[in-house]
């Protein structure tokens, strides 16, 4: 049975942390940083690491916000003439006013985890914010250009709102993938001016470069609420407190907490395995009638950078059709086990969407097991989704190479 439990302010408090900042503001919104006047203008600009706006000299700043935990490489690009940057805030790492006679129209910088990167449901949701009717995917290349950055492969976004709307609204969009997140950029506002700055957002897009620089000493975040019955997040020993088990000095760690470098599974009949994507680990089509199909994407991303508990729950509530929710509000959730690690499973139902969502903590990471399609298809393999999850492995070494395999296991 499912429980109803509360929403926590935050699902990962250490994102906090990974954008710059600690868990204040009542553990919900991450500090916010002015970029120095030094950094505007054409030269090239760092990602900010959230420093407080109280730290204006150049020679005052922290080392730049890197885009992986560890420090493996920083995003860096150059702003365009006339572009102002500006205190970013919230989920935001950085932002640019474009035009100084129109100061709410604003390009963001957003990094989230490789769930929210899927192109479709953020090209449609992109054109449902300026009253356009949802994309097919065999319409995307209408709308979408692919180029490469930085030896990456970038969608670049171009919407135009309907030509009848008052005000005509424009939207340009750039979805970069990088050392496991997605980082978007974003620029929407009256379609006349957002057309004027397509040149330039497009400059930026592809003057994006890795400088590999020496990753700072990581940062202590504080420990963020969970829902009752979700799995604890992050690579933590066990409790020492009174009466809790302590592993000696040089005790390899349990198999729950280890880190996990891969999954064995039986595949599920019908299931169709697909070839690899990125932001992936693996995923699969389940076909249907009439055409129909749903899709399970299994993804694993560092706690750190895995987003807050609400960013998650309210995207895929929007991707079923169901509305946000807020701080406080009930979400039901189950508690299980999956490959031996502690899991949370949440159900979540729109008029004629549905997906089974399981996050698991392993290690450092969060793993990921998102099916998704039409509510009839997902009843239909509901069952099949869960003996997927009682079936799961998760590889702690390199697997070992053998001269056959069932063809029903990975």
């Amino acid at each position: 049975m499912a429980k109803t439990v509360s929403i926590p302010a935050l699902w990962v408090c250490s994102l906090a942390v990974l954008l710059g900042g600690g868990c204040d503001r009542d553990q919900q919104a991450i500090r916010t940083y002015q970029i120095p006047k030094q950094q505007l203008g054409a030269g090239a600009t760092t990602l900010p690491d959230a420093a407080a706006l109280s730290e204006p000299a150049a020679s005052q700043q922290r080392p730049p916000l890197h885009a992986s935990a560890g420090g493996a490489g920083t995003l860096r690009w150059d702003v365009p003439e006339g572009w102002q940057a500006i205190a970013a805030g919230q989920m935001r790492v950085a932002a640019y006013q474009v035009s100084p006679q129109h100061p709410e129209v604003v390009l963001t910088v957003i990094p989230l985890g490789p769930e929210a990167g899927e192109l479709l449901a953020n090209v449609n949701r992109w054109e449902g914010q300026i009253g356009l009717p949802p994309s097919k995917p065999q319409d995307l290349p209408r709308v979408v250009k692919r180029i490469e950055v930085a030896g990456k492969a970038v969608d670049l976004i171009d919407l135009s709102g309907p030509e009848n709307a008052n005000p005509r609204l424009g939207l340009l969009a750039a979805i970069v993938p990088h050392e496991g997140r997605v980082w978007f950029f974003k620029l929407a506002g009256p379609m006349q001016l957002v057309a004027a700055q397509r040149e330039k957002f497009e400059a930026l897009i592809r003057s994006i470069r890795v400088d590999v620089d020496e990753a700072a000493p990581p940062a202590e975040a504080a420990p963020g609420e969970l829902p009752p019955g979700h799995p604890p997040i992050g690579g933590a020993a066990p409790s020492t407190a009174a009466g809790a088990a302590q592993l000696p000095p040089g005790h390899p760690p349990i198999a729950a907490l280890a880190a996990a470098s891969d999954i064995r599974y039986s595949l599920p009949q019908g299931w169709v395995k697909d070839d690899p994507r990125p932001l992936r680990h693996v995923s699969f089509t389940v076909p249907g009638p009439d055409g129909q199909t749903a899709e399970m994407i299994v993804s694993k991303l560092e706690a750190a950078g895995a987003g807050t508990y609400l960013d998650n729950i309210n995207r895929w509530r929007g991707q079923v059709g169901l509305p946000p929710i807020k701080q406080g509000d009930p979400q039901p959730v189950e508690q299980l086990t999956v490959g031996g690690a502690d899991a949370a499973r949440y159900d979540l139902v729109g008029p004629n969407r549905r997906m089974l969502v399981a996050v698991v903590a392993k290690g450092p990471d969060l793993w990921f097991f998102r099916f998704s399609g039409p509510t009839t298809l997902i009843d239909e393999h509901e069952a099949a989704f869960d003996r997927f999850l009682s079936s799961v492995q998760f590889v702690t070494d390199p697997p070992s190479q053998s001269p056959s395999r069932d063809p029903d296991q990975h």
